[in-house]
């Protein structure tokens, strides 16, 4: 039986997440931080539970 909506667990929610984000990592990692930073407007703390290079996160929140 398909899962509806409400019924995705964060587990894999968060792996969905990581592997979109590993995705755009390996075609662009400029334009990742970028859309990242900008786009999705990660915080912080979001961006370290997906494992991002904070130094590098942080320089493109200064932007």
């Amino acid at each position: 039986m398909p899962l509806s909506r409400n019924e995705l667990c964060g587990n894999r929610r968060k792996e969905i997440a990581t592997l979109l984000k590993d995705g755009l990592l390996e075609d662009d990692v400029d334009e990742a931080y970028g859309y990242m930073c900008d786009t999705v407007e990660l915080s912080g703390n979001e961006a370290e539970i997906l494992g991002l290079d904070m130094d590098k996160y942080n320089e493109y929140t200064k932007n």
